[in-house]
């Protein structure tokens, strides 16, 4: 960096001259003359690291930079709300909570109808060895992480931050579609297997298991959520209904591709797992990822994420003719903050 020195130096007029350099701003500079070597000067500048390394913010910059922060927050939460009020936002929305009740009565409703027998022959109960009744929560594990991702992906709304395709997204149409797909894959998995009873695989559904708890009463089929322990809904699998969802949420709006492909793989882990412990038989895996990519692109087919200028004149946004990337507030990744 040239620094350039204000002053007459000369042998008989030593000072302290001033740089104006930007990034030493204000720090004095001593120069001082050999009487013999009147071209040789010797410059004191602060050192290389300490140039490069950030100032403290002070207590007034912390609190600007919050209260910037949770004013953003609150505008992407007025611009959600206003798109979720609508009718055929809600809708769908509450229908989903709905329609797992239902979910939830059939599978109780096949727990009632199964019978102890012996399982099916299965291919893939031949080529992958079976997992231990205590290691089965392995395969609960990446069905958490598959699923929580999603949430978390969409949560990243309310912060503005800009992981869209698009440039930005919206959590309650986000949450719409997943609903509506779930919802119709619910339905379609539900009259699945009520119509036929296949023996269960896992282990409390074989004939020699002692933790076999049959419902047997009105209670159980209303207000029993224990699905972890049922038998006989199996065609197709429920984890990978709500996961495959989860992953194809993640093909539409993200931007992100190593979290694609770690999300499939292990999505793909999962499908092995659930196999391995003996949860689902291989069919149940089969139809499970053909039908609810279909769901999803027929859905994607025949309705897309528009927002209408009035849903965005109820958050308080003044628009006209903008998409929703260009309006809505997002924490940018580098923030100026003045520092006084």
């Amino acid at each position: 960096v040239q620094r350039r020195v204000h002053g007459d130096v000369t042998a008989e007029n030593r000072c302290m001259a001033v740089t104006d350099d930007p990034l030493v701003p204000g720090e004095a500079v001593a120069v001082a003359m050999n009487d013999s070597h009147p071209s040789a000067a010797t410059t004191v500048v602060p050192n290389r690291s300490e140039l490069n390394q950030p100032r403290p913010l002070t207590a007034n910059a912390k609190k600007a930079t919050c209260q910037a922060v949770l004013d953003i927050i609150r505008k992407n939460m007025l611009l959600e709300w206003a798109i979720f009020r609508q009718r055929n936002v809600w809708i769908p929305t509450i229908g989903f909570g709905l329609l797992q009740y239902v979910h939830k009565m059939f599978a109780t409703l096949a727990y009632m109808v199964h019978e102890q027998r012996p399982m099916l022959k299965d291919l893939g109960f031949i080529v992958l060895p079976a997992l231990s009744r205590d290691d089965q929560y392995i395969s609960e594990v990446f069905w958490g992480i598959v699923f929580g991702s999603m949430w978390i992906f969409m949560a990243l709304n309310f912060i503005g931050c800009r992981h869209g395709r698009t440039g930005a997204t919206s959590f309650a149409l986000m949450l719409k579609r997943y609903a509506i797909v779930v919802g119709v894959a619910a339905c379609l998995r539900s009259l699945t297997f009520i119509v036929t009873s296949l023996p269960g695989p896992n282990y409390h559904c074989q004939p020699d298991s002692t933790s076999y708890h049959q419902p047997g009463g009105a209670y159980d089929v209303f207000l029993n959520f224990n699905l972890l322990e049922g038998c006989g809904d199996l065609v197709f699998s429920s984890h990978m209904m709500y996961t495959i969802s989860a992953l194809l949420m993640f093909f539409k709006y993200c931007r992100w591709a190593i979290v694609k492909v770690l999300l499939t793989i292990c999505e793909l882990c999962l499908a092995l797992l659930i196999i391995a412990a003996r949860k689902h038989y291989t069919v149940d895996i089969v139809v499970a990822s053909y039908t609810i990519p279909m769901i999803f692109w027929i859905y994607d087919r025949y309705h897309s994420d528009y927002i209408p200028e009035n849903w965005l004149l109820r958050a308080g946004y003044a628009v006209s003719g903008q998409k929703l990337s260009q309006i809505r507030p997002k924490i940018k990744p580098t923030m100026t903050i003045e520092v006084v």
